[in-house]
């Protein structure tokens, strides 16, 4: 993923909560909406 600033990372994982989502990296990110990630 490209972002203002630099490369971020992003990584899926499961919990017992659910399915988490782990952003990581030197760059800031501004996302305001929804992603279907069952659609993708």
């Amino acid at each position: 993923m490209q972002a203002l600033g630099g490369v971020v990372a992003v990584r899926m994982f499961a919990t017992e909560d659910g399915e988490h989502v782990s952003i990581s990296g030197p760059a800031v990110l501004t996302f305001d909406g929804e992603i279907d990630l069952a659609n993708l």
